[in-house]
């Protein structure tokens, strides 16, 4: 099977939808998951282990409207903040 990274990146790259990978699993935001997992599963095949549709959390919202976690903006406001402080 191919890294997490790649086929988020072939996910991506054909479907054009926003995409994060959580340990070694690749989490998708179709508008429509159903539709979208049918289409997935005819392009990607053998490629996928396994799929779930889920009600999106907090975090996904978060996610597709920032364009990064809500830990990772956590980790880089407070990474900005030691600087500040290291600076001052």
């Amino acid at each position: 099977t191919e890294s997490p990274s790649r086929l988020r990146d072939r996910i991506e790259a054909q479907f054009g939808v926003p995409t994060r990978i959580v340990g070694a699993v690749v989490q998708v935001a179709p508008s429509d998951p159903p539709a979208f997992l049918s289409t997935l599963y005819e392009a990607m095949g053998s490629r996928i282990r396994s799929a779930t549709i889920r009600t999106p959390t907090l975090e996904d919202v978060f996610m597709v409207h920032a364009g990064v976690s809500l830990e990772d903006r956590r980790e880089r406001v407070l990474t900005q903040t030691e600087e500040t402080e290291e600076q001052a």
